[in-house]
């Protein structure tokens, strides 16, 4: 009888075992994944650091190619000026009267030619800033995806860890119960 007995406080023991293993292998699977979400955190907010970086890059290109179109413009204007003066040069030093006629009518084509290329040159850098704008754009609501992202598994690491105290809970009473259990089973405990 004794023998039952101590059968009975070693099944005891080793239930009261399994149950605080399950308990900790419930918090130890809870904190990993809670770890896992913090790391997955970590690298969305990088990430968003990188995409507000290029869009930061994005905007001074964007600002850069604008000016460099003006600039082209305004050089387009000064070869206009200077082959129209090269014209009037070569018109004057052959006796031509460059003020009227064909060296005039040459004047006019060249000086609308050459607004228009400037034109263009500025054009050219306006449609070149707005595609780095769009890019900015882009990247900052790329940044906000990430720091969206980053914020979930903030939450969901949070959530995990509380959770954890309930798997562990959870685990200690299905334990509780399991003893309950052995001890109304057994008839003849009580009896040693």
């Amino acid at each position: 009888m004794a023998l039952g007995s101590i059968m009975f406080g070693i099944g005891i023991f080793s239930q009261a075992l399994g149950t605080m293993a399950s308990i900790n292998n419930a918090k130890a699977q809870a904190n990993a994944q809670a770890s896992a979400y913090e790391a997955q955190a970590q690298m969305a907010e990088y990430n968003a650091k990188v995409a507000e970086q290029n869009s930061k890059l994005a905007e001074s290109q964007a600002s850069a190619e604008a000016r460099q179109g003006y600039e082209n413009m305004q050089s387009m204007r000064l070869k206009g000026a200077k082959a129209i003066g090269a014209q009037r040069a070569a018109a004057g030093a052959s006796g031509a009267v460059v003020d009227i006629g064909s060296n005039l009518d040459l004047t006019i084509d060249t000086a609308q030619l050459s607004e228009i290329d400037a034109i263009n040159e500025y054009n050219k850098g306006i449609d070149q800033a707005y595609n780095y704008q769009i890019q900015g754009w882009n990247y900052r609501n790329q940044a906000n995806s990430f720091r969206a992202e980053s914020q979930s598994y903030m939450n969901a690491a949070s959530s995990t860890r509380a959770s954890a105290s309930g798997s562990a809970w959870s685990a200690a009473l299905g334990g509780i119960a399991s003893i309950g259990n052995a001890f109304g089973q057994t008839t003849t405990w009580w009896n040693y």
